[in-house]
């Protein structure tokens, strides 16, 4: 399936929103943690992702939050955080950015099982094979001899001689 086509990209698109919706709107209503914990499982979608999403998070706000998330902070935090992700902006580029976890994956393995729609209404579908010996044939009878080595660097000396000539440069010199 080609990603190029917006058929197949809006599908994917479509579902990641439905997956976020889902996600979000299922999330038990905690603290803080459990918040941000519910957005990185709507962005990220598989287990190994959501840890890796966490330890960065950890890692780069492990300090932040120890000074800033204390006492009327952390819940005036929680409650921006809530009204954030009811929002609808926040939920498409949610799923926005899950769909564009799930291409890069597609990407990387060709396997339509790593979309999260793996087969959308009217997607561009297409089957790659190898030439088979007898077409190589007839393409490289239909092209020509192939140039020999000799010729190739005469082509390749020509080449350099007249851009030389056009930098107003030497064009006779070997190495240069």
């Amino acid at each position: 399936m080609l990603l190029s086509d917006p058929t197949v990209w809006e599908a994917q698109v479509r579902k990641a929103r439905t997956i976020v919706d889902r996600d979000i709107d299922e999330a038990p209503k905690g603290d803080f943690v459990d918040s941000l914990i519910a957005a990185v499982r709507a962005t990220s979608g598989d287990s190994s992702a959501v840890v890796q999403t966490l330890h960065a998070v950890k890692a780069a706000g492990r300090q932040v939050l120890k000074g800033v998330l204390a006492g009327d902070d952390e819940a005036e935090a929680q409650g921006r955080l809530d009204e954030a992700l009811a929002e609808e902006d926040v939920r498409q580029a949610l799923a926005f950015v899950r769909a564009q976890t799930v291409a890069a994956a597609y990407r990387e393995s060709s396997n339509i099982e790593d979309l999260l729609d793996p087969c959308p209404e009217g997607a561009t579908h297409v089957t790659l094979m190898p030439m088979s010996r007898d077409d190589i044939r007839r393409v490289e009878r239909s092209v020509g001899p192939r140039p020999r080595l000799g010729a190739l660097h005469h082509s390749h000396a020509g080449d350099r001689a007249r851009r030389a000539g056009r930098q107003g440069k030497e064009g006779g010199g070997v190495g240069r």
